[in-house]
């Protein structure tokens, strides 16, 4: 988040203005934050990551460059539409156990929409979108 990265800017602040040769200064972030027993650690430029962090979880190294894995991000942007999926549930709950008590004309109504955002995930394509930025700007058809 913000914080953290004003707290790595206001380290690597610190660090060039500590004495610290480039190689010194880069162990010690090296330290900081690569965990022990960590394996092909890769120090990549920052310019090299992208630009947003959306998908962070589908970050995988290509080279000297950080590329976004497809196949994560759609895993990662099905997971998110769930998640909107559970909470539109959520908010029918109380009409639907109100409307079910009173057997009120709405019933069958709201019954149609939850089944309908319950189907969501099988009526989408993320396949369609071939860049991460296709796979953000996705956003399925909520039913009204």
């Amino acid at each position: 988040g913000y914080e953290d990265e004003a707290y790595r800017a206001a380290t690597e602040s610190k660090l060039l203005g500590s004495g610290l040769t480039a190689r010194e200064a880069m162990e010690f972030v090296q330290r900081r934050d690569v965990p022990p027993g960590s394996v092909n650690v890769v120090t990549l430029d920052k310019d090299t990551l992208p630009q947003k962090r959306t998908f962070r979880g589908a970050w995988q190294v290509a080279g000297k460059a950080v590329e976004v894995s497809m196949e994560r991000a759609r895993n990662i942007k099905m997971a998110a539409i769930r998640a909107q999926r559970d909470e539109k549930l959520k908010a029918t709950d109380g009409l639907f156990m109100r409307a079910l008590e009173r057997g009120a004309p709405e019933l069958a109504e709201l019954k149609v929409k939850r089944e309908a955002l319950r189907e969501i995930p099988q009526t989408i394509n993320l396949g369609a979108a071939t860049t991460p930025e296709e796979l953000e700007a996705f956003e399925p058809e909520w039913p009204a």
